[in-house]
């Protein structure tokens, strides 16, 4: 069985950025992944949150213990993120719900994966997908937003009203929408396409992109422009 090339919503975003990083992708190449400091708070967070709605109730401050083992600058927003989650969703009995990361699509050659955020189930059964930020801006569902939720979950929820909430943990400010995803599903793999159509010419035709996306890059150890601080 042909290894299908792995591909996020980031790259499918309406500017796909750096085309080395594409055409690394779509080769199948995983490069190596880094753990910035963002990543690990908010890895922390979901965690601390998934295991607090492993049981249907509200969360609480027992729920979120002082991670020591970070920096006191990544407990700071640790705490203030935790703190934000509390304010926004304290009062909600919400037990969660597992649900796949990823979603082979075969006729298009790839597999997408995404962290779709937490998915609960609320009291009166409903499903709510919490999509968690702490960015200190005010959030928005989109449209891709809801394409890509419709591309990996819709086998758990086609024809089950949905609520996306975006949420700034920071900010304190959500946006939500609901959905029903099977309404979704035909726009979803169109789009799909078309960005696939589009990542794919912009592999091909190459070209190096640098800025500040390259302290995530998983490939920024193999990257021509910094091959001559690699020799140093």
């Amino acid at each position: 069985m042909e290894e299908l090339a792995v591909v996020s919503p980031w790259d499918l975003r309406d500017d796909p950025g750096c085309a080395e990083r594409l055409r690394r992708r779509l080769a199948g190449d995983q490069g190596r992944f880094v753990a910035n400091p963002r990543f690990q708070i908010m890895t922390r967070l979901r965690g601390d949150i998934s295991l607090a709605h492993s049981e249907l109730r509200r969360p609480t401050p027992k729920d979120f213990p002082d991670p020591e083992d970070l920096f006191e600058e990544e407990r700071a927003v640790y705490r203030a993120a935790a703190n934000g989650y509390l304010a926004l969703f304290g009062t909600t009995n919400a037990r969660t719900i597992d649900v796949d990361r990823f979603k082979d699509f075969p006729e298009f050659g790839v597999q997408l994966r995404a962290n779709p955020g937490i998915v609960v189930e609320l009291a009166d059964h409903s499903i709510q997908v919490r999509s968690l930020r702490a960015a200190a801006r005010t959030p928005t569902v989109r449209i891709n937003d809801v394409y890509a939720l419709a591309l990996l979950l819709h086998e758990h929820f086609a024809e089950t009203p949905i609520e996306l909430v975006a949420t700034d943990l920071l900010a304190l400010e959500l946006d939500s929408q609901r959905l029903v995803l099977d309404d979704f599903i035909e726009p979803a793999m169109a789009w799909l396409a078309s960005r696939l159509a589009v990542i794919r010419a912009a592999a091909q035709i190459g070209g190096l992109q640098t800025g500040v996306e390259c302290n995530d890059c998983p490939f920024v150890w193999k990257c021509p422009a910094f091959e001559s601080i690699r020799r140093r």
